[in-house]
């Protein structure tokens, strides 16, 4: 009978290891899946952003004030990029009913 005592502790030791390196794997997935989402939001144009804001804003997860502090910031630096001088200002596609 002592042979499968230790047979059942061998397995038991076996077994937690492997619990072990899973849950470590796990761990290990989470933070990378994190730390991509974070960086990928940083690598957002602006006028991704710009659609993100908006939809936060329709949510009401914004304030009309907040939103268009953000609009105007984002415009200008879309106008920048684009290009185009300070008088010109691209179209907000968003607003066509407005």
């Amino acid at each position: 009978m002592s042979l499968f005592a230790a047979m059942d502790s061998s397995v038991l030791l076996t077994s937690a290891i492997l619990v072990g390196v899973l849950l470590l794997g796990a761990v290990i997935i989470s933070v990378v899946r994190r730390w991509q989402q974070i960086n990928s939001r940083g690598n957002m144009t602006s006028n991704e952003q710009l659609a993100h804001f908006r939809k936060l804003y329709e949510s009401g997860q914004l304030s009309e004030e907040e939103f268009a502090r953000l609009r105007n910031l984002l415009l200008e630096q879309i106008r920048i990029d684009s290009g185009l001088p300070s008088n010109e200002l691209p179209r907000d596609e968003g607003n066509k009913g407005s």
